[in-house]
């Protein structure tokens, strides 16, 4: 048994638009051919649901590589220690190359939110 992908239409080298399905072709059993969603639906569909339960809300913040703020604050708050993030630095590397002339890059303050 094996499976075969086919998209209509069939353009090499380009994968599938937006609006575009695609379709699996089951070879030995045309019962199992499937048609997915175009890309893009499953994230709206995700996205909503999350906008039901709340997340992404004051009370229940979205987590970004699997952190919890809540957890990071209290622990930080006890320790008494100050949370850097070492996915955005407090340093020129997080502005970007080129978005602000030397200039400007000196006059720029990192400033910590007030919790």
């Amino acid at each position: 048994m094996k499976n075969e992908n086919r998209r209509t239409p069939p353009e090499q080298g380009e994968g599938p638009t937006s609006a575009e399905v695609v379709t699996m072709v089951h070879r030995d059993n045309p019962a199992y051919n499937t048609t997915m969603p175009p890309p893009g639906v499953c994230m709206s569909i995700m996205q909503e649901r999350n906008k039901k339960e709340g997340v992404g809300s004051l009370a229940n913040p979205e987590k970004h590589s699997n952190q919890d703020f809540q957890q990071l604050k209290q622990y930080c708050l006890v320790r008494g220690v100050r949370y850097i993030d070492e996915m955005f630095p407090p340093d020129n590397n997080s502005i970007g190359d080129g978005l602000l002339s030397p200039g400007d890059m000196g006059r720029v303050v990192w400033l910590r939110p007030a919790v």
